[in-house]
């Protein structure tokens, strides 16, 4: 039988990755797992040509996107009655989003993700690129995607 010790949500606190959190907490409840809520931090302060003229000072905007995550974090961890679950609330910064879920799942021995997906396809897609995609390539641990729907609430999502 599978046997899911740690499992990660990765969010960016969008309506597709609020859905997907009860996912994430039935699976976290049924297996009796560490859930690992992740946030990346995603800002392009490594410009070649000059960064310090177009970003003077990134670490104060480093602390209120840490600091606005883990009062989301801990909204998201209100509203889903998981007393009974053991949530860790963690800020990652990155160049990009993937890599940082995948490195962090790497890491701390994760042995599920569970993440929302978009849906985009055609044109939308290939400008948008997929975060979701990239992580289902290249995981060294089994993905849950969960595709968002447009007209519920988390709760109608089991």
């Amino acid at each position: 039988m599978l046997k899911f010790k740690k499992i990660l949500y990765p969010t960016d606190f969008s309506h597709c990755a609020h859905q997907t959190f009860s996912y994430a907490i039935y699976l976290a409840r049924k297996f009796q797992s560490e859930l690992h809520m992740l946030n990346a931090i995603v800002l392009h302060d490594n410009n070649p040509h000059d960064p310090a003229s177009l970003f003077p000072d990134i670490n104060p905007i480093y602390d209120t996107l840490t600091e606005r995550g883990q009062k989301k974090m801990g909204e998201i961890k209100k509203s889903g009655n998981v007393a009974d679950i053991n949530i860790k609330k963690i800020i990652e910064r990155g160049l990009a989003p993937a890599p940082v879920i995948l490195e962090y799942a790497r890491e701390n021995d994760i042995d599920l993700i569970v993440m929302g997906t978009h849906g985009h396809r055609g044109i939308r897609h290939f400008f948008l690129g997929s975060v979701t995609e990239d992580v289902v390539r290249f995981a060294e641990c089994s993905v849950l995607t969960v595709k968002e729907k447009k007209d519920s609430h988390a709760s109608d999502s089991l």
